[in-house]
């Protein structure tokens, strides 16, 4: 009896995971002039079968050649996964892409298919929970050719950037992002040069063109990249709380020894400052460190005459 109920499992497994791809499209016959909607119940790189959607018909497959037009109309757990995507949810929304990139590998072929875009965004959800091994193996596995945005190119060519700091391969990460300062990218990738580049600056020990470059990246599009300015912001203020210096002016902060026109106390209030901007713009998303509360004494704004 066992064996039995084991082979009605085995079957109805196998044929659970062999179902067709099923999705609704719009294709337009270059032939006959026609756009018509259409339920494609199977594909490959030379052959489409499909049910027109506006009539009961049984199954039609025809060359994929014949058709100039294939549109796929947006899945909704695509739409799911990238609004959550776009809020920062990017646990739930990394499991959904995984979803639509293996529910539409049949499609792969295409330009811009679900596939490869789930794939891509599978990536990016990982970049941005900084699970930078498991990217890195996707990344050489991944087919971007089908990909026709700029933008997402230049992500892929990120990547490389993004590998290069997580090895700690600091010159490379300066001899990467030379060349991408002078380029015109969208903020969120300006952003994630400059963050590269500060890192390597201040593992350099440019300490000053660091802070640079960590306030390019805050700059650059933190509403599009608020966990990088986030980050960037921390930097910063980890920065100014190592430099010996502004150590030294806070001890002597309103005491008798108090030299207002030092370096390190200069430096003092702009770490003061700045941990006002971090509380004013970054903390209703992070809240401001414990570690960097105390700075906020010693903004100008606390500064008596």
């Amino acid at each position: 009896m066992k064996k039995i109920v084991d082979i009605i499992f085995i079957f109805l497994a196998f044929t659970m995971f062999a179902r067709a791809f099923e999705a609704d499209c719009i294709l337009y016959d270059k032939e006959k002039e026609r756009t018509f909607r259409a339920r494609v119940v199977d594909i490959s790189d030379t052959q489409i079968t499909y049910k027109n959607t506006t009539v009961a018909s049984n199954a039609k497959t025809e060359n994929l050649k014949d058709f100039e037009t294939i549109y796929f109309a947006t899945p909704k757990k695509f739409s799911q996964a990238y609004d959550l995507f776009s809020t920062g949810n990017y646990e739930k929304a990394l499991k959904l892409f995984v979803d639509v990139k293996q529910e539409y590998l049949p499609t792969a072929f295409l330009s811009d298919n679900f596939h490869t875009l789930s794939a891509f965004y599978e990536m990016e959800c990982l970049r941005h929970l900084e699970r930078y091994d498991d990217l890195f193996s996707l990344l050489k596995i991944f087919q971007g050719e089908p990909l026709m945005r700029d933008d997402y190119k230049v992500q892929l060519d990120l990547y490389r950037l993004w590998e290069a700091v997580h090895h700690s391969s600091w010159q490379r990460v300066l001899e990467l992002t030379l060349p991408k300062q002078d380029q015109a990218l969208p903020g969120y990738q300006r952003a994630q040069v400059a963050f590269c580049r500060a890192s390597a600056l201040e593992q350099e020990g440019d300490l000053s063109e660091a802070l640079v470059q960590y306030h390019m990246a805050i700059t650059a599009d933190a509403g599009a990249a608020p966990a990088l300015a986030q980050k960037a912001a921390s930097k910063i203020l980890e920065m100014y709380l190592k430099d010996p210096d502004v150590s030294e002016a806070m001890k002597r902060w309103g005491t008798k020894d108090e030299e207002r026109n030092s370096p390190g106390f200069i430096r003092l209030l702009e770490a003061g400052d700045f941990a006002f901007f971090y509380k004013a713009y970054l903390s209703e998303a992070f809240p401001l460190p414990k570690k960097f509360k105390k700075l906020l004494k010693y903004s100008s704004s606390e500064l008596k005459s």
